[in-house]
């Protein structure tokens, strides 16, 4: 279970538009905004969104997910995932709806990607048209 921001540029003509000034500079700049500055928002959006079960605390001496950096990010070009770490696997079920007690999917994860969105094609616009500027 994970999910991906990547660039979809039908979704960003104005993005595309800048970048076609400056060529050689661009993909550089968005793979920096979006393995750094995009992945932690999406990080922080998706643990926003992240439920603590009503068990959780009982009797347990492990940490919940929301309190313990339980994501990887996972980089490639114009795209980052996200996705838990191998102990955190366990989220899939809340996500998905999977299992006895919970039957609704969350979706905390792709929620996640979409409110960071705006965000990150914001900074994207910012790195490109500081490059331009320079």
């Amino acid at each position: 279970m994970g999910v991906r921001f990547g660039i979809d540029f039908s979704d960003f003509e104005q993005l595309q538009k800048k970048m076609e000034q400056i060529p050689n500079r661009s993909e550089t700049a968005m793979n920096q905004v979006i393995h750094r500055e995009g992945a932690a928002l999406i990080q922080e959006s998706i643990l926003k969104r992240l439920p603590i079960s009503k068990t959780h605390g009982r009797n347990r001496q492990k940490k919940h997910a929301k309190t313990s950096q339980p994501f990887q990010v996972v980089a490639s070009h114009l795209a980052v995932e996200i996705k838990p770490k191998a102990r955190f696997r366990y989220l899939v079920f809340p996500n998905k709806g999977l299992g006895n007690k919970n039957k609704n999917p969350q979706e905390f994860m792709e929620y996640g990607v979409a409110d960071a969105t705006p965000a990150i094609v914001e900074k994207l616009n910012q790195a490109i048209d500081r490059i331009i500027n320079e």
